[in-house]
């Protein structure tokens, strides 16, 4: 009895669950539009994410995004892209993503983990590009929001675009092509701090 005590002792003395620390993690986005010629970044301001880091063993990493939160200091944009046209927040409040596999990462390497990512209506396997910081990850993934039904997009033509413009995007071959890029990239820093039971 005493040795099955030692055992469950050691096991939740190695397996180690951390929270993300909300004052010194962020999460990060970028896309791509033709119009500025330039991407346009963002970030979420709230999110709740945990995962159980067992010696080189990450595994079971489970977070939850508040799409309200989202932030790309435009207001105009920041409403529109919680309305329909976009997150649909009223309807569909969180981001999740869930991993579905365990990662050996040791610290200073870099590896993938398999998961899955829920934004709307759409569950779809997603892969994180990670870099292990100390018991601290860096993941990056890109996504295609087409496949989340995020699709909204206007094409640049000549009666929206003064003729500066015009003639600038005419130069570059934009005329008629969509302003925004159907891909987006994520980058996630996540610094823990242990869960307290």
């Amino acid at each position: 009895m005493k040795f099955l005590l030692l055992i469950a002792l050691s096991l939740c003395v190695s397996a180690k669950v951390y929270q993300l620390d909300p004052t010194k993690s962020n999460v990060d986005f970028e896309i791509y539009k033709f119009k500025i010629d330039a991407p346009v970044a963002g970030k979420f301001k709230k999110y709740n994410a945990s995962y159980d880091l067992d010696k080189d063993q990450l595994k079971d990493v489970i977070a939850e995004i508040e799409v309200s939160s989202i932030f790309t200091d435009h207001e105009k944009r920041d409403n529109h892209l919680k309305d329909a046209d976009f997150f649909d927040v009223s309807k569909y409040p969180k981001i999740i993503f869930k991993s579905i596999d365990t990662l050996t990462i040791k610290d200073g390497e870099k590896g993938k983990l398999k998961g899955i990512l829920i934004i709307k209506d759409k569950s779809l396997p997603v892969t994180l590009e990670i870099e292990r910081k100390g018991n601290n990850f860096i993941a990056m993934t890109k996504i295609d929001r087409y496949k989340y039904n995020l699709t909204w997009n206007k094409r640049m033509d000549k009666e929206n675009e003064s003729l500066v413009d015009t003639i600038k995007n005419a130069a570059k071959g934009l005329i008629g092509k969509y302003v925004i890029s159907n891909e987006v990239q994520i980058k996630i820093n996540a610094v823990g701090k242990k869960s307290v039971k």
